[in-house]
């Protein structure tokens, strides 16, 4: 098959996060089964087409993600004239690939979800409303400074079309999304939370929608790591911020510290500070009061470093208010480290429901305290679950067992693609 992947996120220039990841580790797989694969993506600086481990790789000059749809349109228009794809996938953040759907109607089109843009921050807040209910003198004010740079580039005149979108997208940021969703053959999650959600917001029909999971690699330094416990240091990985669970883990720290003084905790990931600018960091020592000389944050640490610094530690903990597909959660799996996260969303999924790691409810310090002295206490239960959590990984999301998976899902939605055009009448 000739296969696009249209995403803003691609290594190494904008490996901004997991579509990157992905992305990218869908594009080796499908390579390697002999498939033509062909991804566009953005650049800062420069136009440009390049190989990449057997990848063809075309990056387009863009202004930013809000914009990268439209830009990418004319590259992926011509290039397509040309190789003829069979299938082009793109995610539903920022909709990448919403003019690629609105323009080239012949084309079967996958949209993935990754947790979009607006509505799914909503499994974040529950029960905030689904679109923004600032006054209107608020949201004017918040259009107005993008609508009169638009109209400094001259925007309206030269891209219409274009210009209508960008401004519906800012008044509603969860329309032009929905719009790609509503546009494409088939809907795809890697969770089933995710997809359950996104179906009764968007109204999706159940027909067209599909769960497959990403695959995941380890490295072999990650699988070179001993399974076991000393039982001596707790390992978060990840973005600090409030969706993480960190105020939590915060209030959890006492807890912890009065019946295990000894241990310690290591933080690697980058600060995005609290609501109130105060540090992540800060607030954590503040809460650790006595012990925070015990809490080490590394900040943000480089993938081929990643290995070294899950052997540092015993097991993880990730008590995010939700998730999708956190590749954390796959790299501690895979390190043989044994997890507690929680219960909303994919890591669940990941952990078959607490099968292989211990499952808490989002924001409860109470519980989650209670679970970091369970494997602090059961060195042998930390042992098992970090062993079967790497089994899990090696058997449920590796190339092999979702390649085959993947090309199945591609080939159905040629053929649906296919089908529906020639139940169309022809026009005259």
């Amino acid at each position: 098959m000739k296969i696009a992947f249209v995403s803003y996120e691609y290594p190494p220039e904008t490996a901004l996060g997991g579509i990157a990841t992905y992305v990218e580790q869908a594009a080796l797989m499908l390579a390697e089964r002999g498939h033509q694969i062909e991804v566009f993506s953005a650049s800062k600086d420069q136009d440009s087409s390049s190989n990449q481990d057997g990848i063809r790789v075309h990056r387009v000059r863009s202004q930013g993600q809000l914009h990268f749809y439209r830009e990418i349109h004319p590259l992926f228009l011509a290039r397509h004239k040309e190789v003829s794809f069979d299938v082009v996938e793109s995610p539903d953040y920022k909709h990448d690939g919403y003019w690629i759907a609105k323009k080239i109607v012949d084309l079967p089109h996958i949209v993935r979800l990754h947790s979009g843009n607006h509505s799914s921050s909503r499994l974040f807040n529950p029960g905030s409303p689904l679109h923004t209910e600032a006054p209107i003198l608020s949201r004017v004010r918040s259009l107005l400074l993008p609508f009169l740079g638009a109209l400094k580039r001259g925007m309206p005149w030269r891209d219409y079309e274009g210009f209508c979108d960008y401004l519906a997208e800012i008044w509603n940021p969860d329309i032009n999304d929905r719009r790609c969703a509503e546009l494409a053959d088939v809907i795809v999650s890697p969770c089933l939370d995710l997809l359950k959600f996104q179906m009764k917001v968007w109204d999706l029909d159940p027909r067209k929608v599909a769960y497959l999971a990403h695959p995941y690699v380890p490295s072999a330094a990650m699988l070179d790591i001993p399974c076991g416990s000393r039982g001596k240091v707790i390992g978060f990985f990840g973005q600090m911020s409030d969706r993480k669970g960190l105020r939590a883990l915060g209030q959890a720290l006492p807890l912890i510290f009065k019946r295990h003084p000894e241990v310690r905790f290591s933080f690697v990931g980058r600060d995005m500070g609290m609501r109130d600018g105060t540090s992540f960091a800060d607030y954590l020592r503040h809460q650790a009061g006595a012990f925070a000389n015990q809490l080490e944050f590394t900040g943000q640490v480089a993938l081929k470093n990643m290995p070294a610094e899950y052997a540092r530690v015993d097991f993880c903990v990730f008590p995010s208010i939700w998730e999708n597909f956190p590749n954390v959660c796959l790299e501690a799996m895979s390190a043989g480290r044994a997890v507690i996260a929680s219960w909303n969303g994919g890591m669940a999924e990941m952990l078959d429901s607490g099968r292989y790691g211990l499952l808490i409810p989002p924001s409860s310090p109470d519980q989650l305290a209670h679970a970091v002295t369970q494997l602090l206490e059961q060195p042998e239960l930390c042992a098992r679950l970090g062993r079967s959590g790497r089994e899990r990984i090696l058997e449920c999301y590796s190339r092999e067992k979702i390649a085959p998976l993947q090309e199945k899902l591609y080939l159905d939605t040629i053929a649906l693609r296919r089908s529906r055009w020639l139940s169309t009448p022809l026009r005259c």
